[in-house]
C-alpha cells in the first residue's frame, strides 16, 4: 500500500508468536496423554522454548526423543527455529528467498 516504505519487524512479537504457536501444539498433544506423561510434557516446555544451539547435550537428547515420537510437535519446533533464524541473517537479507525457503 505504501511503496518505498521499509517493512519493520518487531523481534519481540515474532519470537513471542513463534513460541506461542509451538506451545499451543505441545499443549494440545499433552492433553491426550495420561496423567504421569502429562507432567513430563509440562517439563519439556523449557527445552522446547530454548534455541537448539543453547541446549546441553542431555537437553538435545531429550528434545530429539520427544520430537522423534511426535511429528506434529517436531514440525512446530522446526518452524519456530526457522522464525528465530530471521535474526541471524544480515539485515540486508532479512526476508530474502533463503529465509522463505527455510520456513516452507
Amino acid at each position: 500500500m505504501l511503496p518505498g516504505v521499509p517493512v519493520v519487524i518487531d523481534k519481540f512479537h515474532i519470537v513471542r508468536m513463534a513460541n506461542y504457536c509451538m506451545e499451543r501444539v505441545r499443549i494440545r498433544l499433552q492433553k491426550n496423554k495420561k496423567a504421569g506423561v502429562r507432567q513430563d510434557w509440562l517439563q519439556s516446555k523449557h527445552i522446547l522454548n530454548m534455541r537448539g544451539a543453547d541446549l546441553t547435550e542431555k537437553q538435545r537428547f531429550n528434545r530429539d526423543m520427544r520430537l522423534g515420537n511426535e511429528p506434529e510437535l517436531a514440525e512446530a519446533y522446526r518452524l519456530k527455529e526457522a522464525f528465530y533464524s530471521i535474526y541471524e541473517l544480515p539485515k540486508a537479507d532479512g526476508f530474502s528467498g533463503h529465509l522463505l525457503n527455510s520456513i516452507k
